[in-house]
């Protein structure tokens, strides 16, 4: 069978252990009961009624809380017969996470912990882990299935579910710790945070049946991750610069407007002019855009341009013109009159 432990280590009270006040709170006032104290005769019956109460709701109220409740675990042909990979399994869980797994602070991502100090794992090591961490999150989804259809023993279960889903995120916990190596040798510190987002994602959608490695998934993952918000950073870098150019394009020393130095600063007046101008002559706006890349693309020729907006080179160049006017009068503090071109 499985292995199985309680845990009461939690700061969080549960269904249950508040069940538990309330049976240990009636049976201490029935044990000191004096037959002539009114007082306790009638603490007793109120202990009694709270509890009948709490017996009769918490089905209810466990029903709504998993009602939308879905536990992600990657299924696997061994949870059928997992009897035979139990004793294994329980083995590197006890060897591994077991002496670790007192519960992290909450609020937010684990930290990445024992960068050092926690050794790499061997395959078979991560085989069981991973399997063993999938095995119990398919156990509490059954549970919670049992809940939904309105299975008698809700408390116990409730109490269960708790006790599988913490001894899954212990093994989750040391997997990340595990490969904080791997986090490092790919993006350094400065970019750990984000990459052990991924990580864990790759930890929770890893398929250990097919015979690939934790670490080959992760590299995907954490990689594809970097990429994507460095290709971001260069497009909000792009952007800024084409705000800071056409800023200094229209406005002059006598303009009254000052940002050098302050590419923020020139980057939200060239948005707010251009949004202005949108509401006036959504064209001219979308030409701008364009021409000088302010969305972080690179900047269109005017034969680019001009094929976007289905009209000639020359067409594109007399609409820049108007544009051009019409984004100085704005930047210069002009009203622009309602009807444009």
């Amino acid at each position: 069978m499985l292995f199985y432990r309680s845990h009461y280590r939690s700061g969080v009270p549960s269904l249950a252990n508040i069940l538990g006040v309330i049976l240990f709170c009636s049976g201490a006032f029935a044990v000191g009961r004096n037959p002539g104290n009114s007082f306790i005769d009638r603490l007793e019956r109120s202990a009694c009624r709270l509890r009948l109460a709490f017996e009769a709701a918490a089905p209810k109220t466990a029903r709504g809380i998993f009602s939308d409740t879905a536990i992600h675990f990657m299924p696997s042909p061994d949870f059928e017969n997992y009897d035979q990979f139990d004793a294994e399994d329980r083995q590197v869980y006890d060897r591994l996470v077991f002496p670790h797994e007192a519960p992290r602070p909450t609020g937010g991502l684990e930290p990445v912990y024992g960068y050092h100090s926690t050794p790499l794992l061997t395959r078979r090591d991560e085989t069981c882990l991973l399997r063993r961490m999938n095995y119990l999150k398919f156990l509490a989804s059954q549970e919670v299935e049992q809940i939904r259809k309105g299975a008698r023993g809700v408390l116990p279960r409730v109490a269960r579910i708790r006790d599988l889903l913490f001894q899954a995120n212990a093994i989750r916990n040391h997997l990340i710790q595990a490969n904080t190596r791997l986090i490092r040798s790919i993006v350094g510190d400065d970019e750990a945070g984000a990459a052990t987002v991924r990580l864990i994602e790759a930890i929770e959608k890893f398929d250990y049946t097919r015979g690939n490695k934790l670490s080959t998934l992760a590299t995907v993952f954490i990689r594809n991750d970097a990429i994507r918000r460095f290709h971001q950073e260069q497009k909000h870098t792009r952007g800024t610069q084409a705000s800071e150019g056409l800023l200094a394009l229209f406005t002059s020393g006598d303009s009254g407007f000052q940002a050098e130095g302050d590419a923020h600063l020139a980057q939200a007046t060239v948005e707010r002019a251009v949004a202005e101008l949108a509401q006036k002559n959504e064209r001219s706006a979308r030409l701008i855009a364009l021409r000088f890349g302010l969305d972080g693309t690179e900047p269109l020729t005017l034969k680019e341009i001009g094929t976007q907006l289905g009209v000639t080179k020359e067409r594109v160049r007399q609409l820049e013109k108007d544009a051009f006017s019409d984004l100085r009068a704005i930047l210069s503090g002009q009203e622009l009159p309602e009807d444009l071109h």
